[in-house]
């Protein structure tokens, strides 16, 4: 019998875990998905088993005995992978060129990959032919676990089955091993009042059996309750505001992941640029806890600088107070002049408005619209409370008054005064929001609105809106597929009686790219009249050259409605073109050039040019 402790740490490099129109379309998609189609060489020579090896191919080849078609397969494959990864990663391997060195350091990472997956007794032996090096590779039998212990403290109750990853009759793989361990302390530490959480593993093999024993067991430790909270380093933060954001109160059973959690909410808090906690040692009283912290800047002076052919240049600058009032209370005053528009608006915020997840939001914007449109004058005030349901879910209700005065293209002009109750939802599971790499975002709204200047003018705005995006970091240029999909309608009145400014368009920066902003729908002569419905879609092919540059290939389509509800039979007109990407730490700026397909005459320009921050969609 040979007893052996398998190592905690993480060193076998286990990863934890048509018409002329229809052939431009079909030419534009074409192109962006020509970056997807690159790599595929790559792809096909990890199947065969050649490696990239410091610029030059060398093929690695791996013969498996003793084990079925199915096992040698399967093995073989993880194998080919692990030594892919290990000549990418592994700095030590990336210094030999003598093809013995590295068939002699290959045989090594082979043997601790096989033991990592339950292969004790494995032989490997390895020739260097030709240049050509091979390793023969006798696994003999994957170690099972014929026995798992866990011995917990008497106060802690028994570990749930979807915890334990290593279950008898399982082979012995150190992944699976060291995951077990970590939900032994998790639970542990969620379960208990002990002071100190220290969970420890022995695996026992047995090589005349190819069989192994686990046992989970952690080191004894009193049970105590927290004590005394003092807090350091404040200056303008409420104390009192910091100790409600705390998981816990003096008197309660000590729990350390109730600390982490704690640390995690005050950080969250945006207020703070370090927050450090220190337990005293236990005592009749309970453990003190003093939490050391370090205040951000709460104030923000920002601005910006983008460009539209269409709409020309706009400039924006903004003032930001994030703990107005030392609770968190965060104050938006923002400014916008662009050749046809011009906005000053403010928020004030108040996070934890009657529950730790709710904020509420007063608002107000002052704004002047001038478009081929329509021009307006619009005040709007109000307020909204935000539930952020669970880490991806939020929704809003809100309470809203429009102050407006119009004059359409036709020389109409009318005065309203709207009542709306804005409600929304959206389900946000991006990896970030200005530059999305991965994951997908949707969300609805609707919005009833009444006239107070004439009570028989009500109808109720709703749009859908979603995206989704996917990246192949392992592809040339690591692509990334993004795509959006929006629709909205207007319900409840005819088109005169619904305000211009809440019309539905498209075209533009925002929606299709390459056609003048608005001008897509329902026209009189040139000028935009605006719809009660409206349709886009959208398609980008990110590419990434490095860490600060990429470009872009996009496809635009959409349209507005005269009726309520799209009309499915109308064509879609398209926009496309490409753009570069320069990657900051905050955001990408993007400089794009899209290009009309639908051309139209003595209304649309053979192309238009778009530079902002951020990526379009």
């Amino acid at each position: 019998m040979l007893i052996n402790t398998l190592n905690q740490q993480n060193t076998l490099g286990i990863t934890r875990p048509l018409s002329t129109r229809k052939n431009q379309l079909a030419l534009t998609v074409l192109m962006i998905m020509l970056p997807w189609f690159i790599p595929m060489s790559s792809v096909l020579a990890l199947e065969t088993g050649i490696s990239i090896l410091d610029g030059k191919k060398t093929k690695s080849e791996i013969k498996l005995q003793s084990l079925n078609d199915t096992e040698d397969s399967q093995l073989k494959k993880r194998l080919l992978d692990e030594l892919s990864r290990q000549h990418k990663n592994n700095e030590i391997l990336k210094l030999y060129s003598n093809q013995n060195k590295i068939a002699s350091y290959e045989r090594t990472l082979i043997t601790e990959f096989l033991r990592s997956q339950g292969y004790y007794a494995a032989k490997v032996s390895s020739q260097v032919i030709k240049e050509k090096i091979k390793h023969i590779i006798e696994p003999g039998d994957a170690f099972k676990i014929t026995q798992v212990n866990i011995e917990l403290p008497t106060s802690v109750s028994a570990l749930p089955d979807k915890y334990l990853l290593t279950k008898k009759g399982d082979p012995l793989i150190a992944e699976n091993v060291l995951l077990t361990n970590d939900n032994v302390t998790t639970w542990i530490k969620n379960n208990s009042c002990l002071f100190k959480v220290s969970v420890h593993y022995k695996a026992k093999i047995f090589p005349e059996t190819s069989t192994a024993t686990l046992t989970y067991s952690s080191t004894p430790s009193v049970e105590t309750v927290f004590g005394n909270v003092s807090f350091s380093g404040l200056k303008t933060i409420d104390e009192t505001y910091l100790k409600d954001l705390l998981q816990f109160k003096s008197g309660e059973c000590f729990n350390q992941a109730k600390l982490d959690q704690s640390r995690l909410s005050l950080l969250q808090s945006n207020l703070l640029s370090s927050a450090q906690i220190e337990t005293g040692e236990p005592s009749a009283n309970g453990v003190d806890i003093r939490i050391s912290v370090v205040e951000r800047n709460h104030r923000t002076i920002s601005a910006g600088l983008g460009f539209r052919t269409d709409e020309g240049i706009g400039v924006s600058t903004g003032w930001e107070h994030r703990n107005f009032s030392g609770h968190a209370e965060t104050l938006n005053l923002d400014a916008y002049i662009a050749q046809n528009r011009q906005t000053l608006s403010a928020n004030y915020s108040i996070p934890h408005f009657r529950a730790d997840n709710q904020t509420l939001t007063f608002f107000s914007e002052i704004e002047s619209e001038q478009t081929d449109a329509f021009d307006s004058d619009s005040a709007s005030f109000g307020a909204e409370v935000t539930r952020q349901f669970d880490e991806y879910f939020r929704g809003a209700i809100g309470l809203q008054t429009d102050i407006l005065q119009v004059t359409e293209s036709n020389g109409d002009e009318d005065e309203f005064a709207l009542v709306s109750l804005p409600v929304s939802v959206e389900y946000d599971k991006r990896n970030a929001s200005l530059d999305p790499r991965k994951g997908w975002v949707a969300g609805a709204s609707v919005q009833p609105f009444i006239n107070a200047l004439d009570s028989d003018v009500y109808f109720l705005k709703t749009t859908v809106a979603g995206s989704y995006y996917t990246t192949l970091n392992h592809w040339f240029w690591s692509p990334t597929f993004a795509t959006r999909g929006a629709i909205g309608s207007i319900f409840g009145t005819t088109r005169d009686e619904v305000p211009a400014n809440e019309r539905f368009y498209s075209g533009g920066g925002g929606s299709v790219r390459g056609y003048p902003f608005q001008t897509l729908g329902p026209l009189d002569g040139n000028d935009p009249e605006g719809g009660l419905s409206y349709t886009e879609v959208s398609f980008e092919t990110r590419i990434h050259w490095g860490e600060t540059w990429g470009g872009v290939l996009f496809l635009d389509g959409g349209n507005a409605y005269t009726g309520e509800l799209p009309s499915i039979g109308e064509d879609l007109r398209w926009g496309a073109g490409f753009g570069l990407r320069l990657y900051t730490s905050f955001a990408p700026i993007r400089f794009d050039v899209a290009f009309p397909l639908d051309r139209r005459d003595n209304l649309d320009d053979s192309f238009q040019i778009y530079i902002s921050l951020g990526q379009a969609f």
